[in-house]
């Protein structure tokens, strides 16, 4: 049985179910390799007026954030490097350069 797993072609198939009466979209289901996904939409109302306090940006409450510490002679300068992961890895470094060099963290995500 082995020997023919290794044999089944790798693929995937979407499949749009489309309502006939209202023509939008009722479900997407996708097939892949391993698995089978499906989404389904529901329309609770259409070409209705959403409330504004749905898109209100929250209020955070505890106070302001902390002030970063102060820049000296050894570090002059703080930095902030994404990547968007277009070229397979998705990075984000931050710190801070100077003459004493880069002091800094981040979070590098290699193949996702």
């Amino acid at each position: 049985m082995s020997a023919i797993f290794k044999e089944v072609p790798f693929g995937s198939l979407i499949q749009w179910w489309i309502d006939p009466k209202t023509y939008r979209p009722a479900q997407i289901t996708v097939f892949d390799s391993d698995c089978v996904s499906r989404m389904r939409f529901l329309y609770d109302s259409v070409n209705v007026p959403l409330p504004a306090g749905n898109f209100a940006v929250p209020k955070l409450g505890g106070g302001l954030p902390p002030v970063p510490e102060f820049l000296d002679a050894d570090y002059t300068n703080r930095f902030v490097n994404l990547s968007d992961g277009s070229d397979g890895n998705m990075t984000i470094g931050y710190g801070k350069k100077g003459p004493k060099g880069t002091s800094g963290g981040g979070f590098i995500m290699d193949g996702y």
